[in-house]
């Protein structure tokens, strides 16, 4: 449809007209400050904070810009050298909403203060020299709200309530670390696992060429050979469970080196429960990867299969993968709904 289709595209996504315009911004930017007496303490911190966002909010609204990935930087008397990027100008931790705020720059900037000083590798020594950079800008023109709340009429409500959720967060990670809060993102790989990779919370979710063209685009997703088809399960294992799967016979359906079944599923075990009757199944999907590991080398595929709960209950699906080369040879990876 053209430029015009791909416009109303955007527009009945609820996206602007175009993409955000995110670019390094000037080096002048930053604010940096030196300290005579190291600063130790969060209260020093916060005091500091205040002072130092002031002055990168005045800059960057001086010029009518928005900073979307903000660097803290510091380095303490004995030289070692602390560092965090966080994404900032939405409730969400995300790079939608509106403009981050003074308050909001300092408040990320003691939050990281007082988790470095509370993570298991604490500085030796009091920081000498602190520095703000914001690493991505747009025109603050440009930031939009959620399509579904911060206009004309919405609640206020419910940006506080997504502002006081953020900062929640943020609180469980300055106690338990910045690993222990994390969100899911899609990525490429063949199997459901694999596809996902979880991504603390506050730090940019996407490549940097994603970043570059803004936050309305779509990231497009690698295509992998043997990737397995749609729908992805629902519930992903962290670890396999073992499975049994065996023919009309009883006997143990393998994998052959061409990549097909040696006779056709018939029931399934789960974990050492009872065999149930499969009543559908689809597949195999050969996997050929890491020929080099040895621990991956041998036939191997995934299939779908729907086994029997009882003549009242639905079918169970399941996705279950062979790897000749493994004990249990049949794990179950993940379960559809």
């Amino acid at each position: 449809f053209g430029r015009l289709g791909m416009l109303a595209q955007r527009l009945a996504s609820g996206l602007s007209e175009r993409p955000l315009d995110r670019r390094k911004p000037p080096a002048e930017l930053a604010v940096e400050e030196t300290f005579d007496v190291p600063v130790g303490t969060v209260e020093e911190a916060a005091y500091v904070a205040e002072r130092m966002a002031g002055k990168l909010h005045a800059k960057l609204a001086g010029r009518n810009l928005a900073c979307t990935r903000l660097g803290i930087y510091a380095r303490t008397l004995s030289g070692e050298e602390l560092s965090r990027v966080w994404r900032c100008g939405g409730t969400d931790g995300g790079t939608n909403g509106v403009p981050v705020a003074a308050r909001g720059i300092a408040d990320r900037v003691r939050w990281q203060f007082d988790s470095w000083l509370q993570g298991e590798q604490r500085p030796q020594s009091g920081v000498v020299i602190f520095r703000l950079e914001p690493e991505e800008v747009v025109e603050a023109s440009l930031l939009q709200l959620h399509l579904w709340r911060g206009g004309a009429g919405d609640n206020p409500a419910d940006d506080d309530a997504d502002e006081r959720a953020g900062r929640a967060l943020v609180q469980v990670q300055r106690l338990l670390g910045p690993e222990a809060v994390v969100t899911a993102v899609l990525g490429g790989g063949r199997g459901p696992a694999e596809r996902v990779r979880l991504v603390p919370w506050g730090e940019a979710r996407g490549d940097e060429e994603t970043l570059r063209r803004g936050a309305g685009a779509q990231q497009e997703v690698p295509t992998w050979p043997g990737r397995l088809p749609a729908p992805s399960p629902a519930t992903v294992h962290p670890e396999p469970v073992r499975a049994a799967v065996v023919d009309r016979r009883g006997l143990p359906v393998r994998m052959t080196e061409r990549g097909v079944l040696n006779a056709p599923p018939a029931r399934v075990a789960v974990d050492g429960g009872p065999l149930r009757e499969v009543t559908a199944w689809a597949g195999p999907w050969p996997l050929d990867e890491r020929w080099w590991d040895p621990r991956a080398a041998g036939p191997a595929a995934r299939i779908q299969v729907v086994v029997s709960e009882g003549p009242a209950a639905a079918g169970r699906a399941l996705l279950l993968r062979c790897r000749e080369q493994q004990s249990p040879r049949w794990q179950v990876e993940g379960e559809y709904t």
